[in-house]
């Protein structure tokens, strides 16, 4: 019989501003504010992100005065 361990490893808050060159509370305001991709794993109450998860996310975000109503088509 085979036994075969996986192990997954999400980046933390802290890694995952590293990652995007930003502050730790700026990261942690995205996170109040919903703006951020949902945790890829949990273990208690920590989450973590794959660096694919954020990685797409950096560079499909909104980027700074990117609103919704600059996003309009022009009339």
């Amino acid at each position: 019989m085979y036994s075969h361990e996986v192990t997954v490893r999400g980046l933390s808050i802290a890694e995952f501003a590293a990652r995007v060159d930003r502050s730790v509370n700026t990261i942690k305001s995205y996170r109040a504010k919903g703006m951020l991709p949902p945790a890829d794993v949990r273990i208690g109450t920590m989450d973590g992100w794959f660096p694919e998860t954020i990685d797409n996310w950096a560079a499909n975000r909104p980027g700074r005065g990117n609103k919704y109503y600059n996003r309009l088509p022009e009339r």
